[in-house]
């Protein structure tokens, strides 16, 4: 029997295939480095905020009235644009608070 995996890649055996009937390790920590470090950062807080609740990222898709590959593609980085909307309606379904503040650009090489 093939075994399954999580959502974060780890092996499950055939009695653990139901969901939340263990619990993966959490998610790996990113280190913010660019001008995308917001979005890194909400990266990990999701995927923190999503593992302690035990919620899946189907679940999480629902919740917010998305795709779970919207979900995915979010949280893989491959979303580095993600509309205000998106990232409010996560916040606030898992708990989050998002916050702003102005930062003074060096130069129009930031832009």
């Amino acid at each position: 029997m093939k075994k399954r995996r999580d959502t974060y890649g780890k092996k499950m055996s055939s009695s653990a295939a139901e969901p939340h009937a263990t619990r993966a390790s959490p998610p790996p920590r990113l280190s913010p480095s660019s001008s995308a470090s917001f979005v890194l950062t909400f990266i990990r807080a999701v995927k923190s905020a999503r593992w302690i609740k035990s919620i899946s990222q189907q679940e999480l898709a629902q919740m917010i009235k998305t795709s779970q590959s919207s979900i995915a593609r979010f949280e893989a980085g491959d979303n580095m644009n993600p509309t205000i909307g998106f990232l409010c309606d996560m916040a606030e379904v898992l708990g989050l608070k998002i916050g702003l503040r102005p930062v003074l650009r060096k130069s129009s090489k930031d832009l």
